[in-house]
């Protein structure tokens, strides 16, 4: 019989060894339940996690087929595997299944990340999970921190060009599939031509999970989404999660925008279908709730916390059209460089859902940027041709690409709003002629100046407006320039240009709300006198003496150089969007 003492010792370690016997990977693992790289040899098998349909987490197997050092990089290793079941050997490898975890040996190894295009059989890379819990440690900062990046090239151009397929395999990160709902036609093919760059690939599907699904549990396995738009529109970008600890997570094994430091909204994920495809099978899926914030996009996935989900940019499109007056609503993740495109591509959308994209319309269309500190952005234009809608959609967002990706301070964004009211008809007009009724003006009369529109397929119009010259102007030659606002803002731009470079975040918002509607008929009374610009205010009648001493400066970086002085400028509204340009001379009298 035994002691007391050893009774007790036996039942110690019965317990350890039936928990020993009973343990499965959990999703509170601590550190010390990974295998590290050095431990994984060729010939190991495992498992892996993910979900396929729905939001059931199904198994696949693996067999290790080794380790490539430096296979991502230099200094981050890559395990090459095998996959097999889940019906793998059908479909490959699947975009979506970025971050699902591998175990061997009970032991969490890494994530599915990589794998070879035009692979005939389901090989891929593994990210060893060291790294990756790495990225949760990470020091948080926010996004908005450091120099500006270039923003996004995003040209109407290249809409319709082809997906670029790679000419033989190669190792590449798994894209990142982003589920669109609610997208189409052009809209659609804006996000996927601007997110294709950048790893992701865009494709139209069902949308979220019906009502009645319960809400997936976060854990290791589960599909993990970063939500780009919501609202009447949805677009996700779609992988699964790797590890969490109940606070932490991380998943993707690779990066998705690779931006570092962010705060970006994490959802759980529904699988409405496995698409599979010979270049690449992907998951189609869609968000169903977001439970928390990805703080760190690094190299080797991305990773945040479980609990506050960070706000996004709300945007609403309101289109009065002849059957009447429409609105939708969305909210934009907040970036640098992907703000004006997600929000060019729900206006897009917004329009193409309304009204024809293509085809004889005109337009009214006013840009409202609210600022966090409670400043407000407003900018219209109008708009008539046979892509009047569309123009007008790539345009409107211009003045929110400045302010978004400016490197001023105190610009922050706070809410979009567009209004436009269409017409489906065409209202154009080009300037034909303009004369002085007198050539002869004098300094402190007025006199009048007689403006010939040629309406599209239309009588003539003339307009009759008043140029009150000031006094104090001095007798000799001057052009009187008749042109639409658009193009008089453009010849300001050439005529001043230094005044054009914003030195401050209020030169930024005075400058994007410049006017220069299209159909305003201005009429500029020009000198040809040039002046300077001190660091962007006009200067145009400097005394030679002052111009030479300014011009001998060493300095650099406040002066420009101005090319004619404009004496006035008369501004008129038609109902037509307006083209072409006339110029007269005239002559300023002696009393």
């Amino acid at each position: 019989m035994l002691s007391p003492a050893c009774t007790s010792i036996y039942r110690f370690f019965s317990a350890v060894l039936f928990c020993a016997l009973c343990w499965v990977p959990d999703a509170r693992a601590a550190q010390g339940d990974f295998m590290p790289v050095d431990q994984i040899k060729r010939g190991m098998s495992g498992y892996g996690l993910s979900v396929f349909q729905g939001t059931q987490i199904d198994t696949f197997g693996v067999e290790i087929l080794g380790v490539i050092a430096d296979g991502i990089g230099p200094g981050h290793d890559l395990i090459l595997a095998r996959l097999s079941g889940a019906n793998l050997e059908h479909t490959g490898i699947i975009r979506g299944m970025s971050g699902s975890p591998v175990y061997v040996d009970g032991l969490l190894v890494g994530a599915i990340a990589y794998g070879w295009s035009y692979s005939k059989d389901p090989i891929g890379g593994i990210t060893p999970i060291g790294p990756m819990v790495d990225v949760t440690q990470r020091a948080t900062a926010s996004a908005n921190e450091g120099p500006g990046r270039q923003s996004i090239d995003f040209s109407p151009a290249e809409w319709l060009s082809g997906e670029q397929i790679p000419r033989r395999a190669t190792l590449e990160r798994l894209a990142t599939p982003v589920a669109l709902s609610g997208f189409s036609g052009l809209a659609g093919d804006v996000l996927q031509q601007a997110l294709a760059p950048l790893g992701m690939d865009a494709a139209l599907g069902p949308g979220s999970a019906a009502v009645d699904q319960p809400v997936p549990t976060i854990e290791p396995g589960a599909g993990l989404g970063v939500q780009l738009i919501s609202g009447d529109r949805n677009a996700t970008a779609i992988g699964t999660l790797t590890w969490t600890d109940g606070e932490r997570f991380v998943g993707f094994g690779h990066p998705m925008l690779h931006m570092g430091a962010t705060e970006m909204p994490a959802t759980s994920v529904y699988v409405h279908q496995i698409i599979p495809s010979q270049i690449s099978s992907f998951k189609l899926g869609g968000p169903v709730q977001p439970f928390g914030t990805v703080r760190q996009d690094r190299q080797a996935g991305i990773g945040g916390l479980i609990g506050t989900v960070p706000a996004m940019v709300p945007v609403a499109v309101d289109l009065a059209t002849g059957d009447g007056n429409h609105r939708s609503q969305y909210a934009v993740m907040r970036h640098r460089d992907l703000l004006p495109v997600l929000v060019r591509s729900v206006l897009i959308s917004a329009m193409e859902s309304t009204e024809k994209l293509v085809g004889d319309a005109a337009l009214s269309l006013r840009t409202t940027v609210a600022l966090r500190d409670g400043r407000r952005v407003e900018y219209d234009q109008f708009y008539s041709g046979t892509s009047a809608a569309l123009i007008a959609s790539i345009e409107a967002v211009q003045p929110l690409t400045s302010i978004a990706q400016s490197s001023f301070i105190g610009l922050d964004i706070d809410s979009v709003h567009f209004a436009a009211d269409v017409r489906e008809a065409l209202a154009l007009a080009q300037i034909t002629g303009m004369r002085l009724p007198n050539a002869a003006l004098k300094a402190g009369h007025v006199g009048l100046v007689e403006v010939t529109l040629q309406p599209y397929r239309s009588a003539p119009i003339r307009h009759t407006l008043e140029l009150d010259i000031p006094r104090g102007t001095p007798p000799g030659p001057l052009l009187v320039r008749a042109s639409s606002g658009e193009s008089a803002r453009q010849f300001e731009r050439t005529r001043r240009p230094d005044a054009f470079v914003p030195r401050s975040g209020d030169d930024l918002l005075h400058l994007v709300q410049m006017p220069g509607r299209a159909d305003e008929l201005v009429i500029e009374v020009l000198l040809p006198e040039p002046g300077l610009t001190v660091h962007g205010r006009e200067f145009p009648s400097l005394p030679p003496s002052a111009r030479a001493v300014l011009e001998s400066e060493s300095s650099s970086g406040y002066l420009g150089s101005v090319s004619e002085r404009v004496l006035l400028r008369v501004r008129h509204t038609v109902p037509y969007a307006l083209v072409g340009e006339q110029t007269v001379e005239a002559i300023v009298e002696t009393h």
